[in-house]
């Protein structure tokens, strides 16, 4: 009978073990390039939970969890799709192709992925009565941010009537969306730039096939957009997890410093919060801009006038806008977006779309920098945010 007891409890105490450290996590993180930026993707996979099944993208198995460099490989591949699909940097892209397409009454095929970052786009115009614009390209190619420009030491602006006749290129109205069909007619002469949408929208299709390869915990990132799943879970068995923790980026063309900060400022940007099943997009005009004769002028087109953005004459002049939302494409046009309207308009769409951001400002007449925040990000604050301890 001893002996009988005996093996059963060093039984119970080898299965305990194998329990405990069954509960462990194992990190992956892998980077590269991709539209014309950098991604990033940090991952915690069950440490007794491996297989090397053959998956794809578009059929994603949801109870196998796939070796690292397998799924690294599918994931370039979502990246080199979508890319294939909205960069206007390559020449046969999907993209490119349809901007060469004429005006007419003919419904043209688009691939899903497109069709996808469209519908967002529509809606971020629709919301923003039009500031934000995704057929801005040739105006965005004029200026010298484009995929068709080269930026040389000459760089001047364009003349006036060269922005005139590009402004006829212009105007999302044009364009007709037949989601069911995945086809798009084009009215006008129309050509679009996707690129305010698409980065997002590829953290989104990332995250997702994470998901469904069941990788639960995930962070993702591209060109600074980032959307979380889960949180950050622990390498040891006897350690919490934790929320996943990220900054709003300051807003200064050396990424250094701000000269002036409120205490208000401080306390959004300086403070890391944590992120939990969210995404996050910022815009603002620190990141690219040209100088010509001392004026700085912002990658930001303002769809409008034709002219990048320029509110120096408002007396709170928008310097960044955070969106987080449950999808980095949203967010990622709405960032976009709420800085052509500027500050005060960019309140009131904020607060009648009942969007979640964080708006940096200059104050012209103190030189200071300052924070808006709206009553949902308040609210998320509270219920699926937090900041936390650095």
């Amino acid at each position: 009978m001893d002996s009988v007891r005996r093996l059963v409890v060093i039984s119970a105490v080898v299965i305990s073990m194998v329990l405990i450290w069954g509960l462990s996590w194992h990190e992956d993180n892998w980077a590269g390039k991709t539209m014309g930026t950098s991604y990033s993707v940090h991952i915690f996979r069950p440490g007794f939970l491996q297989s090397s099944a053959e998956i794809s993208s578009a059929d994603m198995p949801d109870t196998e969890i796939p070796e690292t460099m397998e799924l690294q490989k599918v994931l370039e591949e979502d990246l080199a799709r979508v890319n294939q699909s909205m960069s206007t940097y390559i020449p046969d892209s999907e993209i490119s192709k349809f901007n060469q397409i004429a005006a007419g009454d003919t419904c043209h095929p688009v691939s899903q992925d497109f069709m996808n970052v469209l519908t967002i786009a529509e809606k971020v115009y629709q919301d923003t009565d039009g500031y934000f614009d995704p057929t801005v390209g040739p105006l965005v190619d004029l200026w010298g941010f484009g995929g068709k420009s080269k930026l040389t030491l000459d760089w001047a602006p364009p003349s006036e009537d060269a922005i005139a006749e590009t402004m006829k290129k212009v105007g999302f109205n044009s364009l007709e969306l037949h989601k069911e069909d995945l086809c798009v007619i084009k009215r006008a002469d129309v050509e679009v730039d996707l690129s305010a949408v698409a980065k997002g929208y590829g953290v989104d299709v990332l995250l997702n096939t994470l998901n469904k390869a069941g990788i639960a915990n995930a962070l993702v990132e591209i060109g600074g957009e980032v959307h979380v799943s889960g949180q950050k879970m622990p390498l040891r068995p006897w350690m919490k997890g934790a929320p996943w923790r990220i900054m709003i980026e300051k807003p200064s063309k050396d990424m250094v410093s701000i000269p002036v900060m409120t205490d208000a400022l401080k306390e959004e940007i300086n403070a890391p919060f944590s992120l939990k099943d969210q995404a996050v997009a910022t815009s603002g005009n620190y990141r690219n801009y040209y100088e010509y004769k001392g004026q700085s002028f912002s990658h930001i087109i303002n769809p409008k006038t034709g002219y990048p953005l320029e509110h120096q004459h408002d007396k709170s002049q928008l310097t960044s806008v955070s969106i987080f939302a449950d999808s980095t494409g949203i967010a990622d046009g709405y960032a976009t977006g709420l800085f052509v309207l500027g500050l005060e308009a960019a309140q009131d769409v904020a607060i009648r779309q009942g969007l979640e951001v964080v708006l940096v400002y200059e104050d012209q007449s103190t030189k200071s920098f300052d924070v808006w925040v709206s009553p949902a990000y308040k609210k998320g604050v509270s219920k699926t945010r937090s900041h936390v301890e650095s």
